[in-house]
């Protein structure tokens, strides 16, 4: 699976992990889930692609498929899942899911805001400009990300990582969820200081 960088490299999709809760964070809270999307270019570059989950009523089907997976797996004697056999979900129903998701109703509703962290734009992710004022103008996440460089979170946390951040959480159900997070425990890295990165937003222009 390959996609494209801003500068026409391409990169390869090598890794999928999951982390419970994110080790991003907004507005200095945790999302209950994020999927990280690592991929690498021919030229040696890193790009991670971030999504991020908030409880719903059901779940995508790509991650329905990994919890029903989880459940149905024998867990061995060192607490690692032995025996996993999963339903295959193609990768661009995946992609096709995380990119084109546009606001969850907690957002919508006000109840979970995203405050930029780029000095130069004060307002609230919810009221810049009015641009999310109607359903319609709502902008799917493949538009819709935050970009900044930093590291790898799982050691030994090299620098050099191009990171988006997709901006739409995702759904997923309660039981899904908590089958994830019996599964990866608390797995998150510290969040870090910015330590002077600027963070890019893909809605300013």
């Amino acid at each position: 699976v390959t996609t494209e960088g801003a500068d026409g490299e391409t990169f390869a999709l090598h890794t999928i992990r999951i982390h419970t809760p994110s080790e991003h964070t907004f507005d200095g809270e945790h999302y209950p889930m994020e999927m990280q999307f690592l991929h690498k270019s021919d030229g040696d570059k890193d790009l991670g692609v971030s999504a991020f989950f908030s409880p719903a009523i059901e779940s995508p089907k790509f991650v329905s498929h990994i919890a029903d997976a989880v459940r149905g797996a024998k867990e061995g004697e060192s607490h690692m899942i032995e025996s996993l056999v999963m339903e295959v979900t193609p990768f661009h129903e995946i992609a096709s899911d995380v990119l084109m998701q546009v606001e969850m109703p907690l957002e919508v509703q006000g109840e979970l805001k995203h405050t930029d962290n780029n000095p130069i734009v004060p307002e609230t992710y919810r009221d810049r400009a009015g641009l999310y004022e109607k359903a319609e103008a709502d902008v799917p996440n493949y538009k819709s990300y935050y970009k900044y460089q930093g590291s790898d979170t799982q050691p030994p946390c090299n620098e050099g990582v191009t990171w988006i951040l997709l901006k739409h959480s995702l759904p997923i159900k309660s039981e899904d969820l908590e089958t994830m997070q019996h599964l990866e425990g608390h797995n998150n890295r510290k969040t870090q200081p910015l330590n002077g990165r600027r963070i890019l937003d893909s809605n300013i222009h």
